[in-house]
């Protein structure tokens, strides 16, 4: 039976930049060792063990015309003994980030000290709450997207509500420098059960509370 294929094996192709820093990082903590980065660009990266003397390395280049990043060469030796702290300099964020997406797509209510928990038992690696909180942030931002792409999908959101309830109003109104100011929205079917019930006056209002308010 041949032995599995080291995901840093030379000749390794990742589909980015970001899927290749994924699979060093994974692979560093689970070795229970950090690397440095000696340079990353947008043709090529490189990362050392943090060790003096230690001949760990990993290099990878850009697939010409393409997002692909390769493994040119590597040495998958350590000479040195690991690290002995609990915490991890090489966890960032966004590998956290990334880490959890899945998770937190499936359980929006994920907590902050959940993922604390979360590294803990999974990578053995103490982060604090503070760079937890920050991690979920960075994830709901690759799931949702931001605040501002959101807004620019209004217009065509209300044009498709248009399309796929007939008979309904939309009135989307903006500031004079082209912002979004407010918007209204009655739906035709519910316009047509209002004709039926008795008379009725309901006002109502709600807060938003992302990152705009209003």
């Amino acid at each position: 039976m041949a032995e599995p294929k080291h995901p840093l094996d030379v000749g390794n192709t990742f589909n980015s930049l970001s899927e290749l820093k994924q699979a060093c990082t994974t692979h560093a903590i689970s070795n229970a060792f950090e690397f440095k980065t000696v340079r990353a660009s947008d043709s090529r990266y490189e990362v050392l063990c943090k060790s003096v003397d230690c001949q760990w390395r990993v290099y990878a280049r850009s697939v010409q015309g393409s997002s692909l990043y390769r493994i040119r060469s590597a040495n998958l030796a350590h000479d040195c003994f690991g690290m002995h702290h609990r915490n991890h300099q090489n966890m960032l964020t966004s590998f956290i980030a990334r880490t959890i997406r899945g998770k937190l797509i499936a359980q929006p209510e994920f907590r902050p000290t959940d993922i604390v928990k979360d590294m803990q038992t999974q990578f053995g690696v103490e982060i604090n709450y503070f760079k937890a909180w920050r991690a979920k942030e960075d994830a709901l931002l690759q799931i949702n997207g931001t605040h501002e792409a959101a807004y620019n999908l209004l217009p065509k959101y209300c044009s498709n509500l248009e399309q796929a309830n007939p008979g309904s109003t939309l009135s989307l109104d903006r500031t004079g420098d082209n912002k979004f100011k407010r918007i209204f929205v009655s739906f035709g079917a519910s316009g047509q059960g209002f004709a039926h019930c008795r008379p009725l006056l309901g006002l109502d209002g709600t807060f938003l509370k992302s990152k705009y308010q209003g």
